[in-house]
């Protein structure tokens, strides 16, 4: 029988290591551009807008308070409105909305526009890392760029990228938490390493309180590579990774605190309820036509079936996938809304879905398995891409859904968005168009085209629909900005984009010149372990 073998982690040569690092920065230059270019370039959510508004207001006054007058939102201790999302999603897109502000008009379009971007920044790191992670476990260069492209482009994890949800952001703190963990675990400088994992993993719980579930599945990281497993010996290591973690959920409290008076208090409104039925949920996130990720991202067979694999040769990094996705997958499926509507597809699972895919490179694909591996691949592009074409949410409008339709737990039996999505190409490619063009999209500023698109709550209908070109245009922001008004683009969409396509032909070009020199012999095998 053919031998399975998963490399060590293991030093790499001065000359090697810094041909490494080109080859990650031209990844993420290459797939920062992809998923730039491929944004809808506006804020396509309600919980964006939130954010946005929050970024704003901390870049303009200083604080992290709700201006907008359209955005509900409760008064808290100091009669100030305060929105309920966390700190962390305004916090890490102050740069752009700075930017923004700084060279844009006050009409805040540049800033919504740069905005949109923050996930496109995190999707691309995350990929970077992933790719940088197999490249230290000995995956060979070719390889390891292969597997990235596909958790890249054939995953949720291209859709969530070119949203303002911020999914794409908590994917990056999970991987690299559960990186640094093992580092750690790994000897150099494991004080560092492990006080950085805690850190990281911290910062979800800014993200998402709930996200304290995610410690203990975050630790396993730091107990070492080596078999026996062994606890005593990760004792200090787990301790730094709770300091700094405990420290993020603190201030977490401490911000609600200072805003409502209470640790738990984040501000929501008392509405739907939080938990549902898993019984629902489970089949919901795996098989319903409305959110099962086996339609929505197929290459969910292949990160699964890859675990046994990765399991055999690094079991600790295994174990650490696998008890994330249980816990993660778990907690999402009790929810309510386990869904994440309104968006394309089961979008909170897209949180787990680059350390799910640490097995990847070492499947073994001979005959049939490759070619069965190729289609699931094939399908995935093809589905991410449909869901890029146009805005996500026609298929609700069209449907004349209630905000809170899926209340009803059998909805995403009933209905598929993604099946929704073959009419609504039809309808592009046949040049179908709104009855008028102006404004370009629903709200209470019909000139502000990057403020996000549902704005009020009609009856919605696709006769409604008919009245908003968004709606009949494709996604990407190259191709519908063209269509406004030259004076009403957040920027020039030709050289925007041009410049765009350059530095993406630079990652690639980066690529090219690193891939020879890392193109050497497999690990010998002193350096392997046989599964």
């Amino acid at each position: 029988m053919q031998s399975r073998m998963i490399p060590h982690l293991s030093a790499t040569p001065a000359a090697a290591r810094s041909q490494r690092h080109n080859l990650v920065a031209g990844a993420f230059i290459v797939f920062l551009a992809i998923y730039a270019l491929s944004g809808p370039g506006r804020i396509d959510i309600l919980d964006g807008q939130y954010r946005f508004d929050v970024s704003r207001s901390l870049v303009e006054i200083g604080s992290p308070v709700v201006r907008d007058s359209f955005l509900s939102a409760r008064r808290g201790l100091d009669r100030a409105r305060y929105s309920s999302y966390s700190p962390a999603a305004s916090v890490v897109a102050l740069p752009l909305v700075w930017v923004g502000l700084t060279f844009g008009g006050h009409d805040g379009e540049l800033a919504r526009f740069l905005f949109s971007f923050t996930s496109a920044g995190f999707a691309a790191a995350t990929l970077a890392l992933l790719l940088n992670w197999w490249l230290r476990l000995g995956v060979p260069a070719r390889k390891a760029l292969a597997w990235t492209a596909v958790v890249g482009l054939a995953t949720l994890l291209w859709p969530q990228a070119t949203s303002t949800f911020d999914q794409a952001q908590h994917a990056f703190f999970v991987l690299a938490a559960a990186y640094a963990g093992t580092c750690a675990s790994e000897g150099r400088r494991s004080t560092i390493w492990a006080l950085l994992s805690g850190l990281l993993a911290g910062i979800l719980v800014l993200y998402q309180p709930p996200y304290l579930v995610l410690a203990l599945p975050l630790a396993l990281s730091l107990l070492g590579t080596t078999r026996p497993i062994r606890l005593r010996p990760a004792l200090p290591r787990l301790a730094l990774f709770a300091a700094p973690f405990a420290l993020c959920a603190g201030a977490a409290c401490l911000y609600n605190v200072a805003r409502f008076g209470s640790a738990t208090d984040t501000g929501a409104w008392p509405g739907h309820p939080v938990w549902g039925n898993a019984l629902f949920g489970i089949p919901g996130l795996l098989v319903s036509p409305g959110k099962g990720v086996l339609w929505y991202s197929p290459v969910i067979v292949l990160q699964l079936w890859a675990l046994r694999a990765l399991w055999r040769g690094k079991p600790v990094i295994a174990l650490t996938v696998i008890a994330m996705v249980y816990v993660h997958f778990a907690f999402i499926s009790s929810l309510s809304f386990y869904g994440g509507d309104w968006a394309w597809g089961p979008r909170y699972l897209v949180t787990t879905t680059p350390l799910l895919a640490l097995g990847l490179p070492f499947l073994q694909l001979g005959g049939a398995r490759r070619w069965i591996a190729r289609t699931l691949v094939g399908v995935g592009l093809l589905v991410q891409v449909a869901g890029l074409t146009m805005d996500h949410q026609g298929f609700f409008f069209a449907h004349a859904l209630p905000a809170w339709f899926w209340l009803d737990p059998t909805a995403n039996f009933r209905q598929s968005q993604l099946a929704y999505r073959a009419v609504e190409l039809l309808d592009l490619f046949a040049g179908v168009k709104p009855n008028s063009v102006v404004p370009f999209r629903p709200g209470p500023y019909p000139t502000q085209h990057t403020y996000y698109i549902l704005s009020t709550y009609p009856p919605f209908s696709p006769v409604w629909m008919r009245s908003f070109p968004v709606f009949y245009l494709p996604r990407p922001w190259p191709l519908w900005m063209p269509h406004l008004p030259a004076g009403q683009r957040p920027v020039p969409p030709v050289p925007a984009a041009a410049l765009l396509t350059l530095m993406g032909a630079a990652g690639v070009l980066l690529i090219r010149r690193s891939l020879p020199s890392l193109a050497g012999p497999s690990p010998s095998r002193n350096d392997t372990v046989a599964a």
